[in-house]
């Protein structure tokens, strides 16, 4: 058994270095060593390097950490219940709508209005079929929003414990 695939090795090693398929000059399969071209092609990836540049190292960060932006926030105990209530009522642009309705009702600035909005929005998006499948109080929907959304809450806004419980 063992020698069937040594003969088998030797064989395959044989045919790779004669090259299969060959037109019968030596030179061996062309063809092949054109398809390698297409690993090239795997170079167009490194232009994704350019999204790297679009990443969280050039948001916002600790936008509410101020002390105007804290009396509207940390400092007032119905941030909570705004942040849900401006959820709630968002229309189709749910990081817009959120941003301004967190902005006009918690008086803050537009900067920390916003990673309310992106807050939203990554819940929205990244937590959506959980919380509105099984209701946004259950322990999966919170659990999303821990594991998906409150680190970049954290860094944009500078506010360690968001809304992230609803009210």
């Amino acid at each position: 058994m063992a020698r069937s695939k040594c003969i088998a090795i030797i064989i395959a090693s044989a045919i790779g270095a004669w090259g299969c398929g060959g037109d019968g000059n030596g030179d061996g399969s062309g063809g092949s060593a054109g398809s390698g071209g297409s690993a090239g092609s795997g170079g167009s990836a490194g232009s994704g390097g350019s999204a790297g540049s679009g990443g969280s190292a050039g948001s916002v960060q600790n936008a509410c950490n101020n002390d105007s932006d804290h009396q509207g926030t940390i400092s007032n105990p119905e941030y909570p219940n705004e942040f849900w209530a401006c959820y709630d009522a968002a229309d189709t642009d749910i990081e817009q709508s959120v941003n301004t309705c967190v902005a006009e009702a918690l008086g803050v600035s537009g900067n920390c209005g916003g990673c309310f909005g992106t807050f939203a929005g990554c819940i929205d998006s990244g937590c959506g079929d959980v919380c509105n499948e099984r209701g946004a109080n259950t322990l999966p929907c919170q659990d999303c929003i821990f594991d998906e959304c409150k680190m970049d809450f954290n860094l944009c806004s500078g506010i360690s414990d968001p809304a992230a419980v609803p009210q």
